[in-house]
């Protein structure tokens, strides 16, 4: 099998871990970019008065209480889970490199 992967078997878990963690500003920018794009898909056909209306709610006590609740549960949840998804990438990929090498050699 041929592997379009440089030869990094020999790279620790926590050297793999390093260079997935760097990932996150490029996958937060993206993220970022896809957010703006499908809000102004979402809210190209609202007149201005309907704005005006949504951003009253938004900015209303009982919408900023429950958006409080809401973003503190999922950054609760990422919280748990990045970390451990993390590892678990690192680990296949370390794991794909490494097969990948030992077929190279093969």
């Amino acid at each position: 099998m041929t592997s379009y992967l440089p030869d990094q078997s020999d790279k620790s878990l926590a050297e793999f871990e390093a260079e997935i963690s760097g990932m996150e500003t490029i996958m937060r920018a993206a993220t970022q970019q896809y957010i703006y794009v499908s809000f102004i898909y979402t809210y190209q056909d609202f007149n201005d008065s309907d704005l005006d209306k949504y951003v009253s709610f938004l900015e209303s006590k009982t919408y900023q209480k429950f958006d409080n609740v809401i973003l503190d549960g999922l950054e609760n949840g990422f919280d748990v889970a990045i970390p451990i998804f993390t590892k678990k990438l690192a680990k296949t990929i370390q794991n794909i490199t490494k097969r990948s090498a030992s077929e190279i050699a093969n």
